[in-house]
Parts: C-alpha cells; structure tokens; sequence
C-alpha cells in the first residue's frame, strides 16, 4: 500500500510540475495547489517514518 501511495504521489507531483509550465490560468492554479502537493508528500514522509520506528522487526 506504501508503495502506491508514493508512486501516486509520484504522478500527481508530475503532473503539478507539467502544470506548472502552462500558460496562465492554468499554471496559476497549479503553483496555487503546489504548497498542498508538498504538504501530502511531507506528511506521507512522516507518517512512513514514524511508522518504521514503531514497528519492532
């Protein structure tokens, strides 16, 4: 399931930076969205970790 958060995570960050490179008005809702786009990441990233110290192997 971790993985395919992350290789969703993945697309959806390729395609943000794809959005990016539009032409208004589309590249501004993109750079809009993109602080949320990081923020998914950071907290996936977080969560990821704190679930690798939690689990005793």
């Amino acid at each position: 399931m971790r993985r395919r958060l992350y290789r969703d995570l993945s697309v959806i960050r390729t395609e943000f930076q794809r959005a990016l490179t539009e032409p208004p008005p589309t590249g501004r809702r993109a750079a809009a969205w993109w602080p949320l786009v990081v923020a998914v990441e950071r907290i996936v990233d977080a969560t990821t970790a704190a679930r690798a110290i939690a689990s005793p192997r």
